[in-house]
């Protein structure tokens, strides 16, 4: 999963619930995690922790200051 992935999860959703969208990011993120953990399967890190993948992947994300 990259960020553009996520972003038209986001867009998907936005045009689903309209302004409404803020109120369902954590669905949204988790959604995210389970596409995340799909594509991390196919290529797992050396140690096999997939949440620390999820967490660098989170970390990673654009966001304002």
């Amino acid at each position: 999963m990259k960020f553009e992935d996520l972003k038209n999860l986001y867009l998907k959703k936005k045009e689903q619930l309209g302004a409404e969208t803020y109120k369902h990011i954590s669905k949204l993120l988790k959604q995210a995690k389970e596409i995340h953990k799909k594509d991390w399967l196919k290529h797992p890190t050396p140690n096999g922790d997939h949440e620390q993948s999820w967490r660098a992947f989170k970390a990673n994300l654009p966001h304002k200051n």
